[in-house]
Order: C-alpha cells, then structure tokens, then sequence
C-alpha cells in the first residue's frame, strides 16, 4: 500500500523480522490530536494495550482480538476482525464481525496447476518466517521423522 500512510504505536517495539521497503510508516511519533484518522487497528495480541479510541480521532474503529476475549472493550469498536470459527469465545457482538481471511479456492490463481507426484495422504504445514518460536518449527522438525506421512 505504497499510496497509503500508516501511523503504528506500539508498547513494545521488535525491530527483528518483517519491515516494509516502502517509507509510508511511522513508528510511536507523536500523533496529532487535531487530526482525523481513517482507521483505528486495534490488536489484543499479547494481551490488551493502552486504547487510543478515545484519544484521538478515528473515522473507523477495528479490533482484531488475536484470540483475547474482549467483552469488556467491544463496545468501543465499529468492527471485530475474525480469524476463526469460534468467536462466541472471545466477544458476544457478532452482528459487528468481519472475516479476516478469504475462501480458499478464491486465492488460487488459475493458471497454476496441481502439484504432481504428492503422496495419497500427507500433512501439511504452513509457518510464519517471522516467527518460528510461535509456531513451534523446532518441534515439528524434531518430531518429522515419527509421524505416519510425508509432511509437505
């Protein structure tokens, strides 16, 4: 999103992994208070941060509970961004939730092909390079050679 700017605070900032090319970012500058935002991104990760929504003003109001529960703040968002199928588990307002990840068949490209020479029944695994302690790399590489099939 080069044609976009992006203003992020954060409590604790980890500058190992992923950083964009682009110079569209900023990171914890002091924001405007006479300003007016496009959206407000709230994530639970790692549990609740400070809420800025009521600091500063924000046209939308998003909040991705990162599997957090967050009956106590849903009313401060427009928005809750959903990773899964289960989310009467983490907040009650579901007529607010939008669906954060698309359907499957509609990412394939059409002109690729089906892998060829895959075994009849396999695993498959998909980690984040970023961050392969929260994913636990190390035991699936540890344990690869237990399991019943191939894993791709």
């Amino acid at each position: 999103m080069p044609d976009c700017e992006f203003h992020i605070f954060a409590n604790e900032l980890n500058p190992i992994g992923f950083v964009p090319d682009s110079f569209n970012y900023y990171l914890n500058l002091p924001a405007s208070r006479s300003s007016k935002y496009d959206v407000y991104l709230y994530l639970c990760g790692g549990g609740k941060p400070k809420y800025l929504g009521d600091d500063f003003s924000f046209k939308v109001k998003l909040v991705d509970t990162n599997a957090a529960q967050i009956f106590d703040i849903e009313d401060k968002f427009d928005h809750t961004l959903i990773q899964c199928e289960h989310y009467e588990q983490f907040y009650a307002q579901h007529e607010k939730w939008i669906r954060t990840f698309p359907d499957i068949q509609v990412t394939i490209p059409g002109r690729l092909k089906p892998v060829a020479g895959l075994p009849e029944k396999y695993l498959l695994t998909v980690f984040n390079p970023f961050s392969k302690i929260q994913k636990g790399q190390e035991t699936l590489y540890r344990l690869a050679p237990l399991s019943k099939w191939p894993i791709v």
